[in-house]
Protein backbone atom coordinates (compact mmCIF):
# COMPACT_ATOMS: atom_id res chain seq x y z
CA UNK A 1 0.00 0.00 0.00
CA UNK A 2 1.03 3.64 -0.41
CA UNK A 3 1.01 6.29 2.34
CA UNK A 4 1.49 9.96 1.50
CA UNK A 5 2.71 12.54 4.06
CA UNK A 6 1.96 16.21 3.36
CA UNK A 7 5.05 17.89 2.07
CA UNK A 8 7.07 14.64 2.31
CA UNK A 9 8.24 12.15 -0.24
CA UNK A 10 6.18 9.07 -1.03
CA UNK A 11 6.49 6.28 1.49
CA UNK A 12 5.86 2.69 0.32
CA UNK A 13 4.39 0.30 2.83
CA UNK A 14 3.28 -3.31 2.34
CA UNK A 15 0.46 -5.12 3.98
CA UNK A 16 2.78 -6.55 6.63
CA UNK A 17 3.39 -3.16 8.25
CA UNK A 18 1.68 -3.16 11.65
CA UNK A 19 -1.30 -0.89 12.11
CA UNK A 20 0.44 0.93 15.03
CA UNK A 21 3.26 2.07 12.76
CA UNK A 22 0.75 3.20 10.18
CA UNK A 23 -1.01 5.24 12.86
CA UNK A 24 2.27 6.94 13.87
CA UNK A 25 2.88 8.08 10.31
CA UNK A 26 -0.66 9.41 10.07
CA UNK A 27 -0.37 11.48 13.30
CA UNK A 28 3.04 12.80 12.25
CA UNK A 29 1.63 13.98 8.99
CA UNK A 30 -1.18 15.86 10.74
CA UNK A 31 1.28 17.56 13.12
CA UNK A 32 3.49 18.74 10.27
CA UNK A 33 0.44 20.21 8.62
CA UNK A 34 -0.34 22.59 11.55
CA UNK A 35 3.16 23.85 12.46
CA UNK A 36 3.15 27.68 12.16
CA UNK A 37 5.38 29.09 9.48
CA UNK A 38 8.48 31.02 10.59
CA UNK A 39 8.47 34.83 10.39
CA UNK A 40 8.78 36.16 6.88
CA UNK A 41 12.04 37.99 6.09
CA UNK A 42 10.98 41.05 4.25
CA UNK A 43 11.91 44.36 2.75
CA UNK A 44 8.88 46.58 3.28
CA UNK A 45 8.13 50.19 2.52
CA UNK A 46 6.47 53.07 4.32
CA UNK A 47 2.84 52.71 5.46
CA UNK A 48 2.98 48.97 4.87
CA UNK A 49 0.36 46.83 6.69
CA UNK A 50 2.02 43.94 8.53
CA UNK A 51 -0.39 41.01 8.66
CA UNK A 52 1.96 38.12 9.34
CA UNK A 53 5.00 37.72 11.59
CA UNK A 54 7.81 39.61 9.88
CA UNK A 55 11.55 40.16 10.30
CA UNK A 56 12.96 43.22 8.56
CA UNK A 57 15.99 42.82 6.34
CA UNK A 58 16.35 46.49 5.33
CA UNK A 59 15.71 49.89 6.86
CA UNK A 60 12.34 51.56 6.28
CA UNK A 61 12.02 55.17 5.12
CA UNK A 62 12.51 58.04 5.37
CA UNK A 63 8.70 58.10 5.48
CA UNK A 64 6.78 61.32 4.89
CA UNK A 65 3.79 59.87 6.78
CA UNK A 66 3.49 56.60 8.70
CA UNK A 67 6.04 53.86 8.96
CA UNK A 68 4.55 50.38 9.54
CA UNK A 69 1.00 49.46 10.49
CA UNK A 70 0.18 46.29 12.41
CA UNK A 71 -2.78 44.65 10.69
CA UNK A 72 -3.44 41.41 12.60
CA UNK A 73 -3.60 39.93 16.07
CA UNK A 74 -0.94 37.69 17.55
CA UNK A 75 1.90 38.49 15.16
CA UNK A 76 5.51 39.53 15.74
CA UNK A 77 7.37 42.38 14.09
CA UNK A 78 11.11 41.89 14.60
CA UNK A 79 13.00 44.82 13.17
CA UNK A 80 16.33 43.05 13.77
CA UNK A 81 17.78 46.46 14.74
CA UNK A 82 16.79 47.94 11.40
CA UNK A 83 15.71 51.58 11.34
CA UNK A 84 12.28 53.01 10.69
CA UNK A 85 12.83 56.67 9.83
CA UNK A 86 10.33 59.51 9.43
CA UNK A 87 10.42 63.12 8.38
CA UNK A 88 8.59 64.59 11.37
CA UNK A 89 5.00 63.41 10.91
CA UNK A 90 3.02 60.20 11.31
CA UNK A 91 3.58 57.12 13.45
CA UNK A 92 6.58 54.85 13.27
CA UNK A 93 4.83 51.61 14.29
CA UNK A 94 1.05 51.75 14.72
CA UNK A 95 -0.84 49.11 16.73
CA UNK A 96 -4.51 50.03 16.77
CA UNK A 97 -7.18 47.65 18.00
CA UNK A 98 -5.01 44.54 18.01
CA UNK A 99 -4.09 42.07 20.73
CA UNK A 100 -1.17 39.76 21.39
CA UNK A 101 1.21 41.67 19.11
CA UNK A 102 4.96 41.71 19.74
CA UNK A 103 7.21 44.48 18.41
CA UNK A 104 10.92 44.05 19.11
CA UNK A 105 14.37 45.32 18.15
CA UNK A 106 13.09 48.36 16.25
CA UNK A 107 14.99 51.67 15.94
CA UNK A 108 12.36 54.35 15.34
CA UNK A 109 13.00 58.07 14.85
CA UNK A 110 11.57 61.19 13.23
CA UNK A 111 7.82 60.63 13.76
CA UNK A 112 5.12 62.39 15.76
CA UNK A 113 4.94 59.14 17.76
CA UNK A 114 7.52 56.39 17.60
CA UNK A 115 5.50 53.33 18.65
CA UNK A 116 1.76 53.76 19.25
CA UNK A 117 -0.82 51.54 20.92
CA UNK A 118 -4.47 52.56 20.69
CA UNK A 119 -7.38 50.53 22.06
CA UNK A 120 -5.09 47.52 22.18
CA UNK A 121 -4.42 44.92 24.84
CA UNK A 122 -1.98 42.17 25.66
CA UNK A 123 0.76 43.53 23.41
CA UNK A 124 4.52 43.35 24.05
CA UNK A 125 7.12 45.97 23.18
CA UNK A 126 10.68 44.94 23.95
CA UNK A 127 14.19 46.14 23.14
CA UNK A 128 12.99 48.97 20.91
CA UNK A 129 14.49 52.47 20.73
CA UNK A 130 12.52 55.64 19.97
CA UNK A 131 14.69 58.70 19.37
CA UNK A 132 13.86 62.27 18.35
CA UNK A 133 10.11 61.70 18.01
CA UNK A 134 7.32 63.73 19.56
CA UNK A 135 6.30 60.84 21.79
CA UNK A 136 8.62 57.88 22.03
CA UNK A 137 6.10 55.27 23.16
CA UNK A 138 2.43 56.22 23.49
CA UNK A 139 -0.45 54.13 24.86
CA UNK A 140 -4.03 55.39 24.69
CA UNK A 141 -6.97 53.33 25.99
CA UNK A 142 -4.76 50.27 26.14
CA UNK A 143 -4.45 47.59 28.81
CA UNK A 144 -2.50 44.52 29.89
CA UNK A 145 0.47 45.34 27.68
CA UNK A 146 4.13 44.91 28.59
CA UNK A 147 6.94 47.33 27.74
CA UNK A 148 10.37 46.05 28.69
CA UNK A 149 13.96 47.06 27.98
CA UNK A 150 12.96 49.85 25.60
CA UNK A 151 14.78 53.18 25.27
CA UNK A 152 13.30 56.62 24.66
CA UNK A 153 15.84 59.37 24.06
CA UNK A 154 15.71 62.99 22.94
CA UNK A 155 11.96 63.03 22.33
CA UNK A 156 10.21 66.40 22.17
CA UNK A 157 7.38 65.38 24.51
CA UNK A 158 7.14 62.13 26.48
CA UNK A 159 9.49 59.21 26.40
CA UNK A 160 6.75 56.85 27.59
CA UNK A 161 3.15 58.07 27.79
CA UNK A 162 0.10 56.27 29.17
CA UNK A 163 -3.18 58.12 28.62
CA UNK A 164 -6.46 56.65 29.88
CA UNK A 165 -4.60 53.36 29.88
CA UNK A 166 -5.37 51.28 32.94
CA UNK A 167 -5.43 47.72 34.17
CA UNK A 168 -2.19 45.82 34.26
CA UNK A 169 0.09 47.60 31.84
CA UNK A 170 3.65 46.80 32.90
CA UNK A 171 6.70 48.96 32.23
CA UNK A 172 9.87 47.19 33.32
CA UNK A 173 13.54 47.91 32.71
CA UNK A 174 12.95 50.78 30.30
CA UNK A 175 15.07 53.93 30.14
CA UNK A 176 14.32 57.51 29.13
CA UNK A 177 16.90 60.26 28.68
CA UNK A 178 16.61 63.87 27.49
CA UNK A 179 12.83 63.80 27.01
CA UNK A 180 10.44 66.43 28.42
CA UNK A 181 8.61 63.84 30.51
CA UNK A 182 10.42 60.54 30.81
CA UNK A 183 7.39 58.52 32.00
CA UNK A 184 3.97 60.19 32.04
CA UNK A 185 0.71 58.68 33.27
CA UNK A 186 -2.50 60.63 32.72
CA UNK A 187 -5.85 59.27 33.95
CA UNK A 188 -4.23 55.86 34.04
CA UNK A 189 -4.66 53.49 36.96
CA UNK A 190 -3.61 50.05 38.19
CA UNK A 191 -0.39 49.91 36.20
CA UNK A 192 3.08 48.75 37.29
CA UNK A 193 6.34 50.61 36.73
CA UNK A 194 9.43 48.79 37.98
CA UNK A 195 13.19 49.08 37.51
CA UNK A 196 12.90 51.87 34.95
CA UNK A 197 15.45 54.68 34.59
CA UNK A 198 14.51 58.32 34.05
CA UNK A 199 17.64 60.47 34.01
CA UNK A 200 18.31 63.96 32.64
CA UNK A 201 14.77 64.72 31.47
CA UNK A 202 12.52 67.67 32.26
CA UNK A 203 10.46 65.48 34.62
CA UNK A 204 11.33 61.94 35.61
CA UNK A 205 8.12 60.04 36.42
CA UNK A 206 4.93 62.12 36.30
CA UNK A 207 1.44 61.02 37.36
CA UNK A 208 -1.64 63.20 36.99
CA UNK A 209 -5.11 62.01 37.96
CA UNK A 210 -3.73 58.47 38.07
CA UNK A 211 -4.45 56.14 40.97
CA UNK A 212 -3.62 52.71 42.35
CA UNK A 213 -0.41 52.37 40.37
CA UNK A 214 2.70 50.59 41.70
CA UNK A 215 6.12 52.23 41.29
CA UNK A 216 9.06 50.19 42.56
CA UNK A 217 12.83 50.21 42.16
CA UNK A 218 12.78 53.01 39.60
CA UNK A 219 15.57 55.58 39.30
CA UNK A 220 14.93 59.26 38.54
CA UNK A 221 18.11 61.33 38.67
CA UNK A 222 19.30 64.72 37.38
CA UNK A 223 15.96 65.77 35.95
CA UNK A 224 15.21 69.45 35.39
CA UNK A 225 12.30 69.64 37.85
CA UNK A 226 10.98 66.64 39.77
CA UNK A 227 12.26 63.11 40.01
CA UNK A 228 8.88 61.50 40.76
CA UNK A 229 5.79 63.74 40.86
CA UNK A 230 2.19 62.83 41.72
CA UNK A 231 -0.45 65.53 41.23
CA UNK A 232 -4.14 66.28 40.61
CA UNK A 233 -5.82 63.51 42.59
CA UNK A 234 -3.28 60.80 41.97
CA UNK A 235 -4.50 58.76 44.90
CA UNK A 236 -3.71 55.39 46.42
CA UNK A 237 -0.46 54.76 44.59
CA UNK A 238 2.37 52.70 46.10
CA UNK A 239 5.98 53.87 45.79
CA UNK A 240 8.68 51.57 47.13
CA UNK A 241 12.45 51.38 46.83
CA UNK A 242 12.69 54.15 44.22
CA UNK A 243 15.66 56.53 44.04
CA UNK A 244 15.50 60.22 43.10
CA UNK A 245 18.79 62.09 43.28
CA UNK A 246 20.28 65.36 42.01
CA UNK A 247 17.02 66.64 40.55
CA UNK A 248 16.78 70.41 40.14
CA UNK A 249 13.72 70.74 42.38
CA UNK A 250 12.43 67.78 44.38
CA UNK A 251 13.10 64.08 44.49
CA UNK A 252 9.54 62.97 45.35
CA UNK A 253 6.59 65.37 45.26
CA UNK A 254 2.90 64.88 46.08
CA UNK A 255 0.47 67.64 45.17
CA UNK A 256 -3.28 67.35 45.89
CA UNK A 257 -2.86 63.59 46.08
CA UNK A 258 -4.12 61.43 48.92
CA UNK A 259 -3.59 58.00 50.41
CA UNK A 260 -0.32 57.26 48.67
CA UNK A 261 2.08 54.89 50.41
CA UNK A 262 5.81 55.68 50.21
CA UNK A 263 8.13 53.04 51.66
CA UNK A 264 11.88 52.59 51.45
CA UNK A 265 12.52 55.34 48.89
CA UNK A 266 15.73 57.39 48.73
CA UNK A 267 16.10 61.08 47.85
CA UNK A 268 19.62 62.50 47.85
CA UNK A 269 21.27 65.72 46.72
CA UNK A 270 18.17 67.29 45.20
CA UNK A 271 18.35 71.06 44.82
CA UNK A 272 15.25 71.79 46.88
CA UNK A 273 13.59 68.95 48.79
CA UNK A 274 13.99 65.24 49.10
CA UNK A 275 10.26 64.69 49.71
CA UNK A 276 7.59 67.40 49.33
CA UNK A 277 3.90 67.07 50.18
CA UNK A 278 1.43 69.90 49.51
CA UNK A 279 -2.36 70.02 49.86
CA UNK A 280 -2.43 66.28 50.42
CA UNK A 281 -3.85 64.09 53.18
CA UNK A 282 -3.54 60.59 54.64
CA UNK A 283 -0.26 59.70 52.98
CA UNK A 284 1.91 57.27 55.01
CA UNK A 285 5.69 57.66 54.58
CA UNK A 286 7.81 54.92 56.16
CA UNK A 287 11.51 54.04 56.07
CA UNK A 288 12.35 56.67 53.47
CA UNK A 289 15.73 58.44 53.37
CA UNK A 290 16.34 62.09 52.48
CA UNK A 291 20.00 63.00 52.90
CA UNK A 292 22.13 65.81 51.53
CA UNK A 293 19.34 67.76 49.86
CA UNK A 294 20.07 71.46 49.47
CA UNK A 295 17.14 72.67 51.57
CA UNK A 296 14.57 70.23 52.95
CA UNK A 297 14.67 66.54 53.68
CA UNK A 298 10.88 66.37 54.13
CA UNK A 299 8.80 69.46 53.28
CA UNK A 300 5.11 69.30 54.19
CA UNK A 301 2.89 72.31 53.45
CA UNK A 302 -0.86 72.72 53.81
CA UNK A 303 -1.29 69.00 54.39
CA UNK A 304 -3.00 67.08 57.19
CA UNK A 305 -3.41 63.59 58.60
CA UNK A 306 -0.20 62.30 57.09
CA UNK A 307 1.95 59.77 58.95
CA UNK A 308 5.74 59.85 58.84
CA UNK A 309 7.49 57.01 60.64
CA UNK A 310 11.04 55.65 60.72
CA UNK A 311 12.25 58.07 58.05
CA UNK A 312 15.73 59.60 57.98
CA UNK A 313 16.69 63.17 57.07
CA UNK A 314 20.38 63.87 57.58
CA UNK A 315 22.72 66.59 56.31
CA UNK A 316 20.08 68.79 54.73
CA UNK A 317 19.56 72.41 55.77
CA UNK A 318 16.18 71.50 57.26
CA UNK A 319 15.41 67.91 58.21
CA UNK A 320 11.60 67.78 58.60
CA UNK A 321 9.56 70.93 57.93
CA UNK A 322 5.81 71.25 58.44
CA UNK A 323 3.95 74.48 57.65
CA UNK A 324 0.19 75.10 58.01
CA UNK A 325 -0.21 71.36 58.42
CA UNK A 326 -2.47 70.11 61.24
CA UNK A 327 -3.11 66.62 62.52
CA UNK A 328 0.02 64.87 61.27
CA UNK A 329 1.88 62.13 63.13
CA UNK A 330 5.68 61.88 63.20
CA UNK A 331 7.15 58.88 65.00
CA UNK A 332 10.59 57.31 65.26
CA UNK A 333 12.12 59.53 62.60
CA UNK A 334 15.76 60.64 62.64
CA UNK A 335 17.11 64.06 61.69
CA UNK A 336 20.81 64.54 62.37
CA UNK A 337 23.53 66.93 61.17
CA UNK A 338 21.16 69.30 59.40
CA UNK A 339 22.29 72.86 58.77
CA UNK A 340 19.53 74.59 60.75
CA UNK A 341 17.09 72.25 62.49
CA UNK A 342 16.15 68.62 62.65
CA UNK A 343 12.38 69.18 63.03
CA UNK A 344 10.66 72.51 62.39
CA UNK A 345 6.89 72.95 62.64
CA UNK A 346 5.15 76.29 62.15
CA UNK A 347 1.58 77.57 62.03
CA UNK A 348 0.31 74.09 62.76
CA UNK A 349 -1.85 72.43 65.40
CA UNK A 350 -2.86 69.01 66.71
CA UNK A 351 0.27 67.23 65.55
CA UNK A 352 1.83 64.30 67.39
CA UNK A 353 5.59 63.74 67.63
CA UNK A 354 6.84 60.65 69.42
CA UNK A 355 10.14 58.81 69.59
CA UNK A 356 11.95 61.05 67.11
CA UNK A 357 15.68 61.85 67.29
CA UNK A 358 17.40 65.12 66.38
CA UNK A 359 21.11 65.19 67.19
CA UNK A 360 24.04 67.40 66.18
CA UNK A 361 21.98 69.81 64.13
CA UNK A 362 23.62 73.21 63.71
CA UNK A 363 20.97 75.23 65.59
CA UNK A 364 17.79 73.46 66.72
CA UNK A 365 16.91 69.87 67.36
CA UNK A 366 13.17 70.73 67.47
CA UNK A 367 11.84 74.19 66.61
CA UNK A 368 8.13 74.97 67.05
CA UNK A 369 6.50 78.34 66.25
CA UNK A 370 2.83 79.31 66.16
CA UNK A 371 2.44 75.75 67.32
CA UNK A 372 -0.59 74.64 69.33
CA UNK A 373 -2.56 71.78 70.87
CA UNK A 374 0.08 69.23 69.94
CA UNK A 375 1.70 66.32 71.77
CA UNK A 376 5.47 65.93 71.90
CA UNK A 377 6.56 62.82 73.78
CA UNK A 378 9.60 60.58 74.07
CA UNK A 379 11.77 62.54 71.62
CA UNK A 380 15.54 63.06 71.87
CA UNK A 381 17.52 66.20 71.05
CA UNK A 382 21.21 66.04 71.89
CA UNK A 383 24.29 68.06 70.94
CA UNK A 384 22.45 70.83 69.10
CA UNK A 385 22.56 74.51 70.04
CA UNK A 386 18.98 74.30 71.35
CA UNK A 387 17.39 70.96 72.04
CA UNK A 388 13.69 71.99 72.01
CA UNK A 389 12.60 75.57 71.37
CA UNK A 390 8.99 76.81 71.41
CA UNK A 391 8.09 80.29 70.15
CA UNK A 392 4.54 81.66 70.39
CA UNK A 393 3.37 78.17 71.20
CA UNK A 394 0.21 77.47 73.19
CA UNK A 395 -1.55 74.50 74.73
CA UNK A 396 1.03 71.86 73.90
CA UNK A 397 2.06 68.87 75.99
CA UNK A 398 5.72 67.85 76.22
CA UNK A 399 6.49 64.70 78.17
CA UNK A 400 9.39 62.28 78.61
CA UNK A 401 11.59 64.07 76.10
CA UNK A 402 15.38 64.23 76.50
CA UNK A 403 17.65 67.17 75.72
CA UNK A 404 21.29 66.63 76.67
CA UNK A 405 24.62 68.29 75.83
CA UNK A 406 23.15 71.13 73.82
CA UNK A 407 25.19 74.35 73.52
CA UNK A 408 22.51 76.65 74.96
CA UNK A 409 19.28 75.27 76.42
CA UNK A 410 17.79 71.85 76.66
CA UNK A 411 14.26 73.33 76.53
CA UNK A 412 13.56 76.97 75.65
CA UNK A 413 10.16 78.65 75.65
CA UNK A 414 9.76 82.15 74.20
CA UNK A 415 6.47 84.09 74.27
CA UNK A 416 4.66 80.82 74.89
CA UNK A 417 1.83 80.04 77.29
CA UNK A 418 -0.41 77.25 78.46
CA UNK A 419 2.10 74.52 77.70
CA UNK A 420 2.70 71.56 80.01
CA UNK A 421 6.11 69.90 80.45
CA UNK A 422 6.07 66.64 82.40
CA UNK A 423 8.85 64.13 83.02
CA UNK A 424 11.29 65.67 80.60
CA UNK A 425 15.07 65.40 81.07
CA UNK A 426 17.71 68.08 80.48
CA UNK A 427 21.29 67.19 81.36
CA UNK A 428 24.73 68.65 80.67
CA UNK A 429 23.53 71.53 78.53
CA UNK A 430 26.03 74.42 78.50
CA UNK A 431 23.59 77.03 79.77
CA UNK A 432 20.25 76.02 81.29
CA UNK A 433 18.26 72.86 81.23
CA UNK A 434 15.01 74.89 80.94
CA UNK A 435 14.62 78.54 79.94
CA UNK A 436 11.23 80.28 79.90
CA UNK A 437 10.83 84.05 79.35
CA UNK A 438 7.09 84.18 79.99
CA UNK A 439 5.60 85.76 83.13
CA UNK A 440 2.43 84.50 84.78
CA UNK A 441 1.00 82.33 87.51
CA UNK A 442 2.43 79.03 86.31
CA UNK A 443 5.48 77.16 87.59
CA UNK A 444 8.31 79.49 88.67
CA UNK A 445 6.25 82.55 87.76
CA UNK A 446 5.93 81.55 84.11
CA UNK A 447 2.82 81.05 81.99
CA UNK A 448 3.53 77.33 81.61
CA UNK A 449 3.36 74.26 83.85
CA UNK A 450 6.38 72.11 84.71
CA UNK A 451 6.04 68.81 86.60
CA UNK A 452 8.58 66.10 87.48
CA UNK A 453 11.10 67.45 85.01
CA UNK A 454 14.73 66.44 85.54
CA UNK A 455 17.60 68.88 85.32
CA UNK A 456 21.22 68.16 86.20
CA UNK A 457 24.76 69.09 85.23
CA UNK A 458 23.80 72.15 83.20
CA UNK A 459 26.38 74.93 82.96
CA UNK A 460 24.40 77.89 84.35
CA UNK A 461 21.91 75.94 86.44
CA UNK A 462 18.84 73.82 86.15
CA UNK A 463 16.52 76.51 84.85
CA UNK A 464 15.79 80.19 84.33
CA UNK A 465 13.75 81.11 86.28
CA UNK A 466 14.60 78.67 89.02
CA UNK A 467 12.32 75.83 89.95
CA UNK A 468 11.38 74.47 86.54
CA UNK A 469 13.43 71.29 86.92
CA UNK A 470 15.13 69.42 89.72
CA UNK A 471 17.76 69.35 90.93
CA UNK A 472 18.44 72.98 90.20
CA UNK A 473 22.23 72.53 90.05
Amino acid sequence: MLLYLRGQKEVVMDAKVPFAILLIFTVLGSALAVISPPPVSAQVGCDTPITTSTTLTFNVGPCSGNGLVIGANGITLNCAKRMINGTGTGIGVNITGHTGVTVENCLVSGFTTGIYLFSSSGDTLTKNTANADGFGFRLIKSSSSTLSKNKANNNHLDGFSLETSSNKNKLTGNSATSDIYAFSLSSSSSNTLSSNTANSNGYGIYLTNSSSNSLSSNTANSNGDFGIYLTSSSNGNTLSKNTASSNHLTGFSLGSSNGNKLTGNTAKSNLNSGFAISSSITNPLTLNTANGNKYYGFNIAGSSSNTLSKNTANSNVYGFYLSSSPGNTLSKNTANKNGYYGFGIGSSSSNTLSGNTANTNVVYGFLFWSFSESTVTGNNANSNVYGFYLSTATGNTLSKNTANKNSFYGFGLGSSSGNTLTGDTAKSNKQYGYSDDSMGIGTGGTENTYSSDVSSGNGLGGSSPAGLGAPQH
